[in-house]
């Protein structure tokens, strides 16, 4: 008789010790679900702004490259009105030249 007391209370020791490691497996299982969306989340907004600023250095280095373009264009202009512009210098020179002899 005292060796089945014995045994049921070391049954319900058990049941309660199970039903406690099963609690706290289900409290770690819930933090871990916490701590994955959050690391989810960082994640989701390291990458929205790895996007924000690979699609800012693109724009970037396409308005650079644009300031480039601009820059060859001006330089050509200019050079074109600096050839003009002698141009029309020895042309003067030449009516001066001619108008006093």
């Amino acid at each position: 008789n005292a060796r089945i007391v014995e045994a049921a209370n070391n049954v319900e020791t058990s049941e309660r010790e199970s039903r406690r490691l099963v609690s706290q497996a289900e409290g770690r299982v819930r933090e871990l679900e916490v701590e994955l969306e959050q690391e989810a989340k960082k994640s989701r907004d390291l990458l929205a702004n790895y996007r924000k600023t690979e699609r800012i250095a693109k724009e970037t280095v396409q308005a650079h490259e644009e300031e480039k373009r601009l820059v060859v264009e001006l330089r050509d202009v200019l050079d074109r009105n600096q050839a003009k512009m002698r141009q029309l210098r020895r042309q003067l020179e030449e009516a001066v030249s001619v108008k006093n002899r």
